[in-house]
């Protein structure tokens, strides 16, 4: 009987260790979803016209590819993964424009979703410097002559540039603005309307935008995204159009608040972020909870901030109003804005810092509050992103 016992015992650890193989070979824990540009980094000097080579690694379980985003454009994707399903990138761009330009990676899954992305990079490339004429240096006579037989078999180069318009372009959607540049840091001109077309009379380095036909231009032409218009016609023989000279750097933005000033990061005329593809996040710590923030909740403390980080936007502002509602907060009475401190908010639109930043206010009267961010995106559309406050009252049943 003891024998037997001791045989059980043996076949029963032999089991658990079989199991744990089996556990082990099939149930590998998944490899953490990562991404990171090793260069350009934001302090690398790029001038105008130079080549750069984008590099870095994403890696994680799932990722079928990785895209190469510059300025909320893709420029290339890397569909090879190496060992333990990492993908290596390096891919060249040219930074033919000046000013403030984005690069960002994003690994996708097999349907195509973005599963994680890299921190972007903000890089400033730098025009070049005006080169000096040179002197030429003065030839012999006999080497500037040319024979009539020479000048009746060249071929001039002008006449290969084919004559009129070599394409058009229509909005894709309802409308799309015309800016004076090839990209969304330029003065907006107007917009070209469904149903409306444009000649092309030429294009920036990349492709990615298209100089039209305006008529109240100053200059009689404008530039549109590419992305956002539908192009017919012959375009392989549009030129690249010479773009105008960058804007400048607008006044400093205002202080907000006593206590928190927010964190601005953006210093030209439009924050290098409004050239990354909209996406919002805005929140309220320490509280925040779905729907509505409670303040002043068993004890808790009436100060919150807000904090936000949105991208591909030109503009932020934010308003704190009351109001009486009814439903689940029908015992909740319209909020006393005279409680709401700082009041530079109260019942006005304040601007604020893009992309991101933080502002702290308290307020320490019972009742309903708003909070609403009004967004102007790159693109010139708006949203805006409302958010209840609760001081002090509950909502009934």
């Amino acid at each position: 009987m003891k024998r037997l016992h001791t045989r059980a015992r043996a076949l029963h650890s032999l089991s658990i260790v079989v199991m744990l193989l089996v556990i082990t070979a099939c149930g590998a824990a998944p490899t953490p979803l990562t991404a990171t540009i090793t260069s350009p980094t934001a302090t690398t000097p790029v001038k105008e016209g130079q080549s750069v080579v984008i590099t870095g690694k994403v890696t994680g379980s799932g990722l079928k590819s990785v895209d190469v985003y510059v300025d909320g454009n893709k420029l290339s994707s890397v569909t090879t993964p190496g060992q333990n399903n990492t993908f290596d990138v390096s891919v060249p761009w040219v930074a033919t424009l000046a000013g403030a330009h984005v690069v960002q990676l994003k690994g996708l899954n097999d349907k195509g979703a973005v599963l994680v992305s890299s921190e972007a990079v903000f890089i400033t490339v730098q025009p070049q410097a005006a080169s000096a004429t040179a002197t030429p240096s003065a030839q012999p006579t006999a080497t500037l002559a040319v024979t009539s037989a020479q000048v009746a078999t060249a071929t001039p180069a002008a006449t290969a540039m084919p004559q009129g318009p070599l394409a058009s372009v229509k909005p894709e959607n309802d409308y799309v603005n015309v800016r004076k540049g090839p990209a969304v840091v330029y003065d907006k001109l107007g917009t070209l309307d469904k149903g409306q077309s444009a000649p092309v009379k030429g294009k920036n380095a990349d492709g990615t935008w298209w100089q039209i036909t305006f008529p109240t231009a100053p200059d009689g032409v404008g530039w549109v995204i590419g992305q956002l218009v539908n192009i017919t016609g012959d375009t392989s023989n549009v030129p690249v159009a010479t773009a105008p000279a960058m804007p400048t750097a607008p006044p400093a933005q205002p202080t907000l608040g006593a206590t928190q000033p927010p964190v601005a990061t953006a210093t030209s005329a439009i924050p290098p972020a409004a050239l990354l593809p909209y996406s919002q996040n805005a929140h309220f710590s320490p509280r925040d909870n779905i729907g509505d923030v409670p303040l002043g909740y068993q004890g808790e403390p009436k100060t919150t901030t807000l904090v936000w980080e949105i991208n591909g936007a030109k503009s932020l502002e934010m308003e704190i109003t009351s109001a009486q509602v009814g439903g689940i907060f029908q015992n909740c009475a319209a909020g006393n804005l005279a409680t709401v401190s700082p009041n530079d908010a109260v019942g006005k639109r304040l601007p604020l810092p893009l992309p991101s930043g933080s502002y702290q206010f308290s307020i320490t009267g019972a009742g309903y509050y708003l909070v609403t961010l009004y967004v102007v995106k790159a693109d010139g559309s708006t949203t805006t992103i409302p958010r209840n406050i609760i001081v002090d009252c509950y909502k009934t049943q």
